[in-house]
């Protein structure tokens, strides 16, 4: 079947989904159109890679393309440009706080922390699914960690919290790997499946810690991971004297007297802020940390509570079906029967702003983008989902006009 394999393959075995990473490495599906493969074959892993607003253009940007990449068994020239860019220009200090900064402002009365050793935002799409379908709520907050981002560096949250436990499972899966999840044994992603079902488990706890009366939980990490690092397998010309630590991604500024490339400086460490690692470092199993890339170093802080009744929302009926043309751009409008200014909505894995109108609870989207056909889009306010699947029809301007044609 070559390409057309993966439309025949469902996620009801562990054989058939390693066998759809398998094909999506082998024929590297275009990330729309794997997103409307996965939709139907793998619907977990289309959770995964579902565009995700992280609330700066960039972020957004870099992790939907690293979301891609890491399925795909890849690094496009894309990526590789924006790691590049950001290996010196390292943009979590201008745009984020310290993890310790915001975790000392929460709430925490009644309340327990899953410490989720190695949790990297990549999966805040997939975690927020999981919420919505446990009916529970999601708000997050994105830190940086401290350099190096390795764990002995980064455990000062959990002194903020009474209550805690201790998730490991992620962190032990990316270094040791387990049976075929080990870059020796293969070097395609089915890792990816494992880390799935370990927050799958998480969120189950989370669900009864909530039904047993903890009023809030929260899902914090000490550091994020790259697996992109992995498959790069580049070392560059520094060699490090003490061997096997953290995979080459860092060393003790002791090792060298002038500054490595792409390196970032802290805590009397040079961390690697690319894909490369120290020459000598150990390769590592399955991801890595330690170095300063944005999926290493920014962290989410995850607060999850029961949800709420959800506000009402509709597309408004004169809206259902739309004109667009190359002068008349896709708008519609929204009955919300709340007031708000975190209103969005997200089609066709783009978001975009759903403004106050004059009119109590209407709202004006603004989608220049979308084209003739039939959509559905899901309503956000904020991180909580209020709406989902609602349809409505884009029409050629012409075709309405001239029918006979």
């Amino acid at each position: 079947k070559k390409e057309k394999a993966i439309f025949y393959l469902t996620d009801t075995s562990i054989q058939e989904k390693e066998l759809v990473i398998s094909l999506i490495n082998d024929y590297k599906y275009d990330r729309q159109s794997l997103m409307s493969i996965l939709s139907l074959v793998y619907p977990a892993l289309n959770s995964y890679l579902q565009s995700y607003d992280y609330g700066y253009k960039e972020l957004t940007e870099y992790f939907n393309e690293y979301k891609y990449c890491k399925i795909a068994n890849t690094i496009t020239e894309k990526l590789r440009e924006l790691v590049d860019m950001y290996a010196t220009n390292r943009i979590y200090y201008s745009l984020l706080d310290r993890r310790s900064s915001i975790v000392s402002k929460k709430n925490k009365d009644n309340s327990k922390l899953y410490f989720v050793d190695a949790l990297g935002v990549e999966f805040l799409n997939y975690i927020r699914e999981l919420c919505y379908a446990k009916n529970m709520s999601f708000d997050v907050d994105l830190a940086y960690c401290e350099l190096p981002s390795i764990t002995c560096m980064n455990k000062e949250f959990v002194s903020d919290f009474a209550n805690h436990v201790d998730v490991k499972d992620l962190d032990n899966l990316k270094h040791e790997g387990n049976g075929n999840y080990n870059y020796e044994q293969t070097k395609l992603p089915i890792h990816i499946i494992e880390e799935m079902n370990i927050l799958n488990r998480v969120l189950e706890n989370v669900e009864k810690d909530l039904h047993d009366g903890i009023e809030r939980i929260f899902l914090v990490s000490d550091h994020g991971a790259s697996r992109l690092a992995v498959i790069n397998e580049t070392e560059n010309k520094w060699e490090v004297k003490e061997k096997g630590q953290h995979s080459g991604r860092c060393c003790p500024k002791s090792d060298f007297d002038d500054k490595p490339d792409f390196a970032a400086e802290d805590n009397n460490f040079w961390c690697i802020a690319n894909y490369y690692r120290f020459k000598g470092g150990r390769k590592a199993n399955v991801e890595v940390h330690g170095g300063a890339t944005l999926e290493e170093v920014i962290v989410p802080i995850i607060e999850i509570r029961k949800a709420g009744d959800k506000p009402k929302c509709e597309i408004c009926e004169a809206f259902r079906s739309i004109v667009v043309s190359f002068k008349i751009k896709a708008k519609i409008q929204l009955f919300i029967a709340k007031e708000t200014d975190q209103a969005r909505v997200m089609c066709n894995g783009r978001y975009y702003d759903a403004i106050p109108s004059d009119n109590k609870y209407i709202y004006n989207v603004d989608m220049p983008e979308v084209k003739r056909g039939k959509h559905t889009i899901d309503v956000y306010i904020g991180n909580t989902r209020i709406a989902e699947n609602l349809e409505f029809e884009a029409k050629n301007a012409g075709a309405t006009e001239n029918k006979y044609f």
